[in-house]
């Protein structure tokens, strides 16, 4: 187990992004100050609530056979929720560094080796942000001037999670393919 974990930190080291590139990522999406307060603002309710969408999540995703192949048992499922929950608030916290990046990486790779493809990727993401809208427009009900900010916000920096899981799922199979 610890030298999977050393090969796909190494992998991930390989395939990181320069700190350049990620802040014309971050640049390009828009991704601003204001951005970045919005979140860190909502941050802690969205964690409070993040199991609506969890559940709801695992509940789909059990729907598909393909999908539910990966999941072996109940302490499987157990597992991957509380690994959701910390990826759900990584991604509202308002910090996007380097070891952000990094285990991001990390992630893609994992998901490209255990053969969750790209479509159920962006589809994990899509039922992610179906689950979020209603939270989101809950609690700043009483602020509906920050609901479009905020959401917008959000927006940002899931496309550019979902930018940098596809940059390693391409990297991976590249090295794939050069290692054959």
């Amino acid at each position: 187990m610890a030298h999977m974990k050393s090969d796909i930190d190494d992998l991930a080291r390989q395939m990181m992004p320069s700190q350049d590139e990620i802040r014309l990522r971050l640049d390009f999406l828009e991704l601003g100050d204001d951005d970045l307060a919005r979140l860190k603002a909502i941050h802690q309710q969205l964690c409070e609530h993040q199991h609506e969408f969890i559940d709801a999540f695992y509940s789909h995703l059990m729907q598909f056979g393909t999908l539910r192949a990966l999941v072996q048992d109940e302490a499987a499922i157990t597992r991957l929720k509380h690994t959701q929950a910390a990826y759900f608030s990584a991604l509202s916290c308002g910090e996007y560094d380097t070891d952000y990046v990094m285990h991001r990486m990390r992630v893609g790779i994992v998901h490209q080796q255990i053969g969750l493809d790209p479509p159920w990727y962006i589809g994990a993401y899509r039922k992610y942000l179906s689950g979020l809208i209603p939270v989101v427009a809950r609690l700043l009900k009483n602020q509906p001037e920050e609901l479009i900010p905020t959401w917008d916000a959000l927006l940002k920096i899931i496309c550019f999670d979902m930018s940098l899981a596809l940059d390693t799922y391409i990297q991976a199979r590249q090295q794939e393919i050069l290692d054959l």
